[in-house]
């Protein structure tokens, strides 16, 4: 479990950094961080990289260089639960990224 708190916080130091239009963001629970005077509203996120590297030797050792037609819908489907999502044109598999899992 991640701490929200510190992640909130963290973003909001990063984006009053980035620029002059964020330094008046406040914490608030929704969004986590808001200014209701410039009518911004930020909702923080983090990721869980713990599947990436699965996905990834899946992709190399079985989809790369295949057309998605040649991929069984077994393998797609592990695929896909955890949080591979193929890049295809004309049937092609022309790489992949990572999302999010449905949970």
């Amino acid at each position: 479990m991640f701490n929200k708190y510190f992640y909130e916080h963290y973003a909001l130091l990063v984006l009053s950094d980035y620029s002059e239009r964020y330094v008046n963001l406040q914490h608030s629970d929704r969004p986590d961080l808001v200014d209701y005077d410039k009518s911004i509203g930020v909702e923080v996120t983090t990721v869980d990289y713990e599947n990436i590297p699965k996905v990834a030797d899946y992709y190399n050792e079985k989809l790369k260089g295949h057309t998605k037609d040649e991929i069984n819908s077994r393998g797609l489907s592990i695929f896909n639960q955890n949080g591979g999502d193929l890049l295809v044109k004309d049937n092609r598999i022309l790489g992949w990224s990572h999302n999010m899992p449905d949970s």
